[in-house]
């Protein structure tokens, strides 16, 4: 029930904008698959990378696909495991990245049609939002969006310990020379302090500021739904 209340919700937000090139884009509800998505790593060395996991068919997802890995970054001794999940029973309909106090691991999320690239346009909105995250410890969070032979460009943001809120990542301060009228790929990086737990509620594409000011309530309301779920 909540999956059809927060795409009615997107669906309203879109119903705002004057021109339909111009809503929101949904990357990632993170409420996919039923039976959920998960990596982890136990009892790592640094440096160890776990099994790529790529779910498909995916019907609201970009792309239709999305893959988690984990790597161990930092391990200290009695570090016992780090893991990432998505819309598991500790995750209804978000993502969580949960490390043991002794690790400090880095997952990836991509975005690419299971190889075969997201042919996005994305020209006519402004931002990759980062919807209802948490962070207890300090953490970076590296958007890359790709164009299949045609450059990249990628932004790093680095909210401090206890942040709550929404991350945007601009599209005019990424670096790089990536095709906005093209989009093939688009990669979360994730890498927290030791010991660190994020939750990230949705990824979307959202318009120009002056549109994006229009839909804010409908956008609150987004946030405001995940804020509702149980937080292992």
């Amino acid at each position: 029930m909540l999956h059809w209340v927060r795409l009615l919700s997107l669906f309203a937000l879109a119903g705002l904008v004057a021109s339909p090139a111009a809503a929101v884009t949904i990357i990632d509800l993170f409420d996919e698959p039923p039976g959920g998505q998960s990596v982890t790593l136990t009892n790592p060395n640094a440096g160890d990378v776990s099994p790529n996991s790529v779910v498909t068919g995916l019907a609201g997802v970009a792309g239709g696909s999305r893959g988690l890995q984990l790597t161990a970054q930092d391990v200290f001794a009695g570090g016992s495991q780090a893991s990432a999940e998505v819309n598991l029973d500790t995750s209804p309909g978000n993502f969580q990245l949960t490390n043991s106090i002794r690790i400090d691991s880095l997952v990836r999320i991509t975005w690419d049609g299971d190889g075969a690239g997201l042919n996005l346009d994305l020209s006519s909105l402004s931002d990759i939002v980062l919807q209802g995250v948490e962070n207890d410890l300090s953490t970076t969070y590296k958007v890359v969006v790709s164009t299949d032979g045609g450059g990249s460009s990628e932004l790093t943001l680095s909210p401090g310990a206890g942040f709550s809120g929404d991350l945007v990542f601009e599209f005019s301060s990424l670096v790089g020379s990536v095709d906005f009228a093209d989009i093939d790929s688009i990669v979360l990086e994730i890498d927290g302090a030791r010991g660190a737990d994020v939750i990230i509620d949705a990824v979307v594409s959202t318009p120009e500021p002056t549109t994006a000011a229009a839909l804010g309530l409908g956008l609150l309301g987004l946030g405001w739904l995940g804020r509702r779920r149980a937080r292992a």
